[in-house]
């Protein structure tokens, strides 16, 4: 290169130039110096050289196709690392949150069978009675420990007094002493129910015999299971209600 460059002064050093045609090379070579050129003098210099304005124009779309596709590959790849990089964030987020909301539950007095009593208990459910602190009044939670985990059920109540387990392990019966209510619920926590309320059951109206003491049972009859619930007045006689 350095060699043609040296020639080419060599050609035009005897070369006289008029004043317009030195300042359209000191143009142009400044241009080319910065590495730029207008359309026309890119046109000009293909018009001397030979090439067709149409085929001047197809070189020029190609280039410009070219640097499009560049621009756009440059900015989906932009796009995608933005876009990882949220994901990952909100990944991070998602299990800092779930972690503490797991710490927060572990340390939480009333989701902790630690401070409660265990009050029945079979070989899959263990049944704990807990007084919350700082809750005045007789307020008492309960809480399961079964196959599935540890739970408290959602509901508060007056006063535990019996809690019997199914004999599949499946369901837990809850008389609360304070009111007469009678509840069942999953071994899980799930499912709450009212069978009877302030003694009286709830399916018929009849009222429920507590007295002397709470003698409801558990009944398994052809594939389903049964609570069996005393009847006031009708010495012998249950209400039965299928649970499952």
């Amino acid at each position: 290169m350095q060699q043609q460059v040296e020639h080419a002064d060599s050609d035009y050093s005897q070369r006289v130039f008029t004043a317009e045609e030195a300042g359209e090379i000191l143009k142009l070579a400044t241009h080319l110096q910065e590495g730029q050129l207008r359309y026309e003098q890119l046109e000009a210099i293909a018009q001397e050289v030979g090439i067709s304005r149409e085929a001047l124009a197809q070189a020029i779309q190609n280039v410009e196709a070219r640097k499009n596709a560049a621009i756009s590959r440059a900015t989906r790849r932009r796009t995608l690392v933005r876009n990882l990089f949220k994901s990952v964030l909100l990944l991070a987020v998602a299990g800092a949150l779930t972690l503490a909301l797991v710490l927060l539950n572990s340390l939480s007095p009333a989701s902790s069978s630690e401070d409660a009593t265990l009050f029945a208990s079979s070989s899959e459910v263990q049944v704990y009675i807990q007084k919350p602190h700082g809750e005045y009044g007789t307020v008492q939670h309960v809480i399961l420990q079964s196959y599935a985990g540890k739970v408290k059920i959602g509901k508060s109540f007056g006063r535990i007094d019996v809690a019997s387990v199914s004999p599949d392990g499946d369901y837990v019966a809850l008389y609360d002493g304070l009111y007469r209510d009678l509840w069942i619920v999953r071994a899980d926590g799930t499912d709450l129910k009212q069978v009877v309320h302030r003694g009286v059951v709830i399916e018929t109206g009849q009222s429920a015999n507590f007295e002397p003491s709470v003698s409801f049972q558990w009944k398994e009859f052809a594939g389903s299971l049964y609570l069996r619930i005393p009847i006031l007045g009708l010495p012998g006689e249950f209400y039965e209600i299928r649970v499952d």
